[in-house]
């Protein structure tokens, strides 16, 4: 719910699709962006963990960690966007092994992702990526143990 209100108030204020889910550092006050990245990821941190063998929880941690290294560095367009990017990704792939690792086949999705950029190629495709990997992520959460 928190990541719905968060981008959906966004979007509303930008009065359009945001390039990235990023983009809300520029529109809503730096502290509150920092502030809501890092609460999703920390409430997100022990379903993570359950669904996950121990060996491999690891994974869950940088999961989180690559979110808080959004957080911390929200504005990537800035000389400071290594922290950013890096912290991205590293949430991405790491979300992407766990959707994986508990249900492969909702991966599947992705296809559909593909298939539309190369219909559409949209300029927010990095926000429609993040969006899927986040809804993605959660549906496991959810209903997958």
């Amino acid at each position: 719910m928190l990541m719905i209100i968060g981008v959906g108030h966004a979007t509303c204020k930008k009065g359009g699709v945001l390039d990235s889910v990023s983009e809300m550092a520029y529109i809503i006050p730096h502290w509150a962006f920092s502030s809501w990245a890092s609460v999703v990821g920390i409430l997100l941190m022990p379903d993570i963990m359950e669904r996950l063998p121990d060996n491999r929880q690891w994974i869950g941690f940088l999961c989180i960690v690559g979110l808080c290294c959004v957080a911390a560095s929200s504005y990537y367009k800035t000389e400071a966007k290594a922290l950013h990017y890096v912290g991205g990704w590293m949430c991405g792939i790491c979300a992407t092994y766990i959707v994986a690792a508990n249900c492969w086949e909702w991966l599947l999705w992705w296809l559909l992702y593909l298939a539309a950029m190369l219909v559409c190629w949209w300029k927010c495709y990095t926000f429609w990526a993040e969006i899927l990997a986040f809804v993605l992520l959660n549906i496991v959460l959810i209903f997958y143990y």
